[in-house]
């Protein structure tokens, strides 16, 4: 054998008996440690799509683009192709939408 191949055989003997001599606490076992990982969202959006917007609010896509025809949609922005809708867009639609439920109006009329 080559003398990379044995340090690295001499590297994985050498973890393998770390792991069975030191145990992990019983309070941290390996698939909640990997779970709670795995759970953790690298980054986060800045911005929905429209179809991201729909599902994060739980409406349907076509109430969307009524309300948006209604001229009481949250604020777009194009990138490109794209239609996006950033989440300071989305919080003041949903600002917009409370303040509108507290006064009592349920859809805002369409202009004429």
């Amino acid at each position: 054998m080559r003398k990379t191949a044995w340090l690295v055989v001499i590297a994985l003997i050498a973890v393998i008996f770390v792991t069975i001599a030191i145990p992990a606490p019983e309070h941290l076992v390996t698939w909640q440690i990997a779970a709670a990982v795995a759970s953790v969202p690298a980054t986060a959006p800045c911005a929905f799509t429209i179809k991201e917007f729909c599902e994060s609010h739980k409406i349907s896509q076509a109430f969307y683009y009524v309300m948006k025809n209604e001229g009481w949609g949250p604020a777009e922005m194009h990138a490109g192709q794209r239609v996006l809708i950033s989440h300071e867009a989305a919080a003041e639609w949903r600002r917009a939408r409370e303040a509108a439920a507290a006064a009592g109006i349920r859809r805002i009329a369409p202009a004429a």
